[in-house]
């Protein structure tokens, strides 16, 4: 599959070289997705348990701990941060999974459920497991309690992403019958060294904020489907976390952009 920027959005300008992550994301029929929620013939132990009254401290000390050794870093990922990104991303604690191990924590899938691409999809929003208790089959493990709650819900697609180098989740995600449906590129890079390009410094066009009742239209006019992670509803789930910017040509605002400060 050819590498290339997601429609709709161009490549940053900068000064200096950026560093670029690449993503797939891989999507399946929930039917399908049972594959990989098979039972395994592990130990019941540690239990399982659904998030919707578990102390959201303890989820967050929980997914530090397992992304420590990730290729993407969680530094700095407060608990104030990730509640807010659990929240963008609709995250629907009744059908989310701990894992428990003699009453802490090891394991944990978060799991959004919203509207996107014309389906009602789930979307794996993190799921993590710390080092001691991997290779167990605890993933399948909390998947496999998931499954009926998402069913209920009227689940009819699961998605998530992952990166490009981890060879070994995609293979693992193909043979459970999930395929890849996309590549994004994620940039990075120190603000210090953006510049403004010359033909906007140029432009006859008019950036200025905007408010939620503008940013609509033209949204749903997008003929891209942004990743869920960036998905046009995400912008009413933390609407006082948002900063909305629009592109006018004359009085008619044409492009529009949503930037979420805290989730940086």
């Amino acid at each position: 599959m050819p590498r290339r920027p997601v429609a709709g959005h161009s490549t940053p300008r900068v000064a200096q070289t950026v560093s670029d992550q690449r993503l797939k994301i891989v999507a399946a029929p929930l039917g399908t997705w049972e594959f990989l929620a098979a039972p395994d013939k592990a130990s019941q132990n540690p239990s399982m348990i659904d998030l919707r009254a578990v102390d959201r401290g303890a989820v967050h000390a929980t997914f530090t701990e397992a992304f420590a050794d990730y290729a993407m870093t969680s530094a700095g990922l407060t608990e104030e941060r990730l509640l807010l990104r659990m929240e963008k991303n609709a995250i629907a604690y009744d059908v989310s999974v701990g894992a428990y191990d003699d009453g802490r924590m090891v394991g944990f899938t978060l799991i959004g459920v919203d509207s996107w691409g014309g389906a009602v999809t789930a979307y794996d929003a993190g799921t993590g497991i710390v080092p001691a208790f991997r290779g167990q089959g605890l993933a399948r493990r909390m998947f496999d309690r998931a499954l009926p709650a998402l069913r209920d819900r009227g689940v009819e697609r699961f998605s998530l992403e992952v990166l490009q180098q981890n060879q070994p989740a995609i293979r693992a995600y193909k043979k459970s019958g999930f395929e890849i449906t996309r590549e994004l590129r994620s940039y990075v890079a120190d603000a210090a060294i953006l510049s403004p390009s010359a033909t906007s410094a140029a432009s006859t066009w008019d950036v200025r904020p905007i408010d939620a009742r503008t940013f609509a239209p033209v949204a749903q006019d997008a003929d891209w489907l942004p990743s869920f992670e960036n998905r046009f509803s995400a912008v009413k789930r933390i609407p006082n976390d948002v900063i909305l910017t629009g592109v006018f040509d004359g009085g008619r605002c044409v492009g529009v952009a949503a930037y979420s400060p805290p989730l940086r």
